[in-house]
Formats: structure tokens, sequence, C-alpha cells
């Protein structure tokens, strides 16, 4: 949808920094305390602190969709890198159990597929125009 690759770039290394600090402070500790694994002020404070590792890592990954620009292959590659952070938050977090490592990694999952889906779509290549 954006015409310059420079600017889809940017917004892409943006958009994904956002949705890692949003699925850190936000998407983790809601999973886990719907998982009753423990309160959600508690397991926003144990996950917190790593805040700044999350946001780089998303940022990379929002970075990648907008160089594949198609919502599918961005789709696979934020669940991937979802699953691979919501493991993380939980391992460096609260501590990895089965019930931490359930939620943690199916909240990733999902959440990064449809960010995926999203980022792919808007920041894909501008289609060609009609000139008839």
């Amino acid at each position: 949808m954006l015409s310059r690759r420079p600017v889809r770039y940017l917004v892409g290394l943006v958009l994904g920094g956002c949705a890692g600090l949003s699925f850190t402070l936000s998407v983790v500790p809601t999973a886990l305390h719907l998982g009753r694994i423990a309160g959600q002020l508690e397991l926003t404070r144990a996950v917190a602190p790593l805040w700044p590792w999350t946001v780089l890592l998303w940022a990379s990954g929002g970075l990648t969709a907008a160089h594949l620009g198609a919502p599918r292959p961005a789709a696979v590659t934020l669940a991937c890198l979802g699953l691979g952070s919501g493991l993380l938050l939980v391992l460096f977090g609260p501590g990895l159990t089965g019930s931490t490592a359930a939620f943690g990694g199916a909240a990733g999952v999902i959440y990064g597929g449809l960010a995926g889906l999203i980022l792919g779509r808007v920041l894909g290549p501008r289609p060609a125009e009609d000139r008839t």
C-alpha cells in the first residue's frame, strides 16, 4: 500500500516494535492471568524488564513483514516469532512450567499471526494501477 520501499521498512520497524511492547506489557500478562498462573500486576512486573529485547525482536519481525509484503508469509513469520518470544518471556519472567509455556506460546502464535496478517497487508507493495 505504501509506495516507497524505505518508508514501508521504517513503518514496519516502528509498528513491529510497538507490537512487541504491547505483547510484553499487555498480551502475555493477560494470557497468563487468564490461565490462572498469578495476578496480572505480578505477571506484568515479572516480564516488564524484558521489554527492550522484545521490542527489538518484534521490530525485526515488522521489518521482515514489510520486506515480504504479503499477508500469509508475514503471518507465518510473526507467528513463529511470537511463539519464540512468548516462550522466552515466560522463561525469564515468571518461570517456565507446562501451563506458562502453553499460555505464553499460544498468546504469541495468535498475536503474531494476526499482526503478521495486518502488517503484511498494510506494508505490501502497491498494486499496479490500470491505466486503461
